[in-house]
């Protein structure tokens, strides 16, 4: 039986490896810090293919499937093994990111207790969501129990767009790896001070 002091935590996410991005990224490092707390964490995502971060506790389920968005490639995704899924779990908070994404969002319907986490600014949650009705919108008020958001024009957003108070949200920012990077050794080529060099974080894509 577990002990009732480690809590069971189920991360939703619609991307995952070999498929990379920020959700990914932020995904995995947040399994690595909670498990590193003593958490028994699970991560349920689409199945983008084989990669080195597969291991027990990463659940595939789900194929998904590419679609020309907004000027870039997303995807979308469905599980049909959901209510398996959370009944052979027994988790004791889904935490889901995108919850407007259809494969966080039937997570997030069928869970007693979920916090939710909204990455993107505007333009996805506006046009998926609000497309898909009011109902859907009412199922997200009432099932989340809290809201993070990554920056202030998130939560603004998700106010606006989702009808949830800032009451209800948290701003937390994306993190930084400090341990990773302080580790890093310069590159004494680029020493000489002739050089200035800008670091844009971005895809090579039109809208970006």
């Amino acid at each position: 039986m577990r002990n009732k002091i480690t809590k069971k935590i189920g991360i939703i996410s619609p991307y995952f490896f070999p498929h990379v991005g920020g959700v990914t990224n932020h995904v995995w490092n947040k399994y690595i810090w909670l498990k590193n707390l003593g958490f028994d964490v699970k991560v349920i995502t689409p199945d983008f293919g084989k990669s080195e971060f597969d291991n027990e506790d990463i659940i595939k389920v789900g194929k998904p499937i590419p679609i020309i968005y907004n000027g870039s490639i997303t995807f979308i995704s469905l599980s049909f093994k959901v209510k398996d899924i959370l009944e052979r779990e027994k988790f004791d908070i889904i935490h889901a990111h995108e919850p407007y994404t259809p494969f966080s969002f039937i997570f997030v319907r069928n869970s007693e207790k979920s916090v939710c986490t909204f990455h993107a600014f505007r333009e996805e949650p506006e046009k998926i969501l609000v497309k898909m009705g009011e109902p859907l919108i009412k199922t997200l008020r009432k099932k989340i129990s809290k809201v993070i958001t990554v920056s202030k024009a998130a939560q603004k957003i998700v106010k606006e767009t989702f009808g949830i108070d800032e009451e209800k949200t948290v701003v937390i920012p994306n993190g930084i790896n400090y341990d990773f990077f302080a580790k890093a050794e310069p590159i004494k080529s680029l020493q000489d001070g002739n050089l200035t060099f800008f670091l844009w974080e971005g895809w090579n894509r039109e809208r970006e």
